[in-house]
């Protein structure tokens, strides 16, 4: 990187900046001093790094640079100056590069923060970006290479590839006169994907050939799906996939739906869950419509299929059970807004423990055998998506629960009493609501909690105030027989 960086040099020579110069640079004042010495005595164990953004006399902003190390001895520190068209001489600028390599402390992210909105709003020339205080290092090397004419750095930095401008070092061959990022970095990348190769997760597909290689031609193949967003990591591993099998994925060619997914992560484990919740899809002829979940989902939903596909030869035992349970059945009813309708087979069953994610998968047994009644609730105007799931056994109405065992609206409850009255059924929505509350795993609205303390004030008799627990303690014999004591 020396050789190089002082090859750089020669050709973007530019006026060296003297840190000594305090009649342009003064030193920070006395209480400054004070505090970077006290929190530098804290630990001397770790380089700190203090910045500051100053202006000169005649208006001109630079950055301040301290540099407090137990090493300098006898000093305790030594200082930088960054300033717009300057660089630093050779020997400091690879004192100030190797100090910004190694575990230094810095700033908190509110300290950062703040600072960076001084950065951006004195320096808007340098393009730079908002870095968290993980990224200090990269945040020093945006400020002193961005500030000069330093050739390659400066151009990708003011191109806004920061990223790329951070770990040049690290991709193969780059040009160091180039005039634009395409030139600099080559192999025929436009900038839309050097853009996209600059985001955290996939800089590093810069650092080998033949993963640069790789990226053009896939997105020489797939740059029409890609559209106007960047992808993320995820999208982008999904279109490599497509590549890299002969344009298939999962037995599939490009899917929209799953590509848009994808936008929400940028790791390649949902990729594998996907590829799995495909094939699966494919195998279990009832469900191959299903849509495609949510990355947070899509475990969930492939644990499920996976254990549809095992019960489904051994659940052909208990579907006539489920047919002729239908075929009976009291439970079924149609009400104005709503409907309550009972499952057919146990691939119904299956279907609505995927669709709502919970655990009525566990149920099919039971249902089957009539220990216990699964029914759906559906909109009237929505016959095939699962709204509310509910249980009844022994004519009680024991559970209710929408969506990942949320609680329904106070609605809901209304058509339940009038579904009870017409199928001769028990429920309390009183129960059912704070049953639901005790789990711990979901909130109840302020209308919904009146609902269910205007139906206990109703229905339930007048409960007694709350007495504090009392204290027991053991009697002795003389405490319960005195009079056989006073006698002896």
């Amino acid at each position: 990187m020396i050789k190089k960086r002082n090859l750089e040099r020669l050709l973007y020579s530019c006026p060296e900046v003297d840190c000594y110069d305090f009649a342009t640079f003064p030193q920070v004042s006395d209480d400054n001093f004070m505090v970077m010495e006290q929190e530098f005595c804290e630990d001397t164990s770790f380089v700190r790094i203090f910045p500051f953004v100053r202006e000169t006399e005649d208006g001109k902003g630079y950055i301040d640079l301290y540099v407090w190390d137990l090493m300098l001895y006898p000093e305790s520190y030594r200082g930088f100056v960054i300033c717009d068209g300057y660089s630093l001489s050779e020997a400091e600028e690879v004192s100030f590069l190797e100090y910004i390599n190694v575990d230094f402390i810095c700033f908190s992210d509110e300290q950062m923060h703040k600072f960076n909105e001084k950065i951006v709003r004195r320096f808007p020339s340098w393009h730079y970006f908002d870095y968290s205080s993980e990224y200090m290092r990269d945040a020093l090397k945006h400020m002193y290479f961005a500030s000069h004419r330093s050739g390659a750095r400066e151009i990708l930095y003011k191109a806004d590839l920061c990223r790329i401008a951070a770990n040049l070092d690290e991709i193969p061959s780059y040009n160091m006169i180039g005039s634009n990022p395409e030139s600099i970095i080559g192999y025929d990348l436009p900038l839309k994907l050097l853009r996209l190769l600059n985001q955290p997760d996939m800089i590093s597909k810069l650092f080998a050939e033949e993963s640069i290689i790789q990226c053009r031609n896939v997105y020489s193949e797939y740059s029409g799906y890609i559209g106007k967003e960047l992808p993320s990591g995820g999208q982008w591993n999904y279109l490599e996939a497509l590549y890299n099998n002969g344009g298939t994925f999962a037995g599939h060619g490009f899917i929209r739906a799953l590509y848009e997914k994808l936008s929400l992560t940028g790791t390649t484990c949902f990729l594998d869950e996907y590829e799995q919740f495909l094939k699966l899809r494919d195998e279990i002829s009832d469900i191959k419509k299903m849509r495609i979940p949510k990355p947070c989902d899509v475990w969930g939903v492939v644990e499920k299929l996976e254990k549809v596909r095992e019960c489904r030869t051994e659940n052909e035992r208990v579907d006539p059970l489920f047919s002729e349970r239908k075929k009976r059945n009291g439970f079924e009813y149609k009400g104005r807004r709503y409907a309550v309708s009972m499952p057919g087979s146990s691939l119904d069953i299956c279907k609505e423990a995927i669709a709502q994610g919970n655990c009525v998968m566990d149920y099919i047994e039971d249902h089957a055998s009539g220990d216990t009644t699964i029914l759906f609730v559906r909109r009237v105007n929505e016959p095939e998506q699962s709204f509310v799931t509910m249980e009844v056994k022994d004519r009680v109405i024991e559970q209710v629960y929408g969506r990942f065992n949320s609680l329904p609206k106070k609605e809901v409850y209304e058509f339940l009493k009038e579904y009870a009255r017409a199928r001769w059924l028990l429920c309390d929505p009183y129960k059912l609501i704070t049953r639901g509350m005790d789990d711990d795993e979901f909130d109840c609205d302020e209308e919904l909690w009146e609902y269910a303390e205007e139906f206990r004030k109703k229905h339930y008799p007048a409960m007694e105030e709350y007495v504090e627990e009392q204290s027991y303690t053991q009697m002795t014999f003389e405490e319960i027989f005195p009079e056989i004591f006073i006698r002896m």
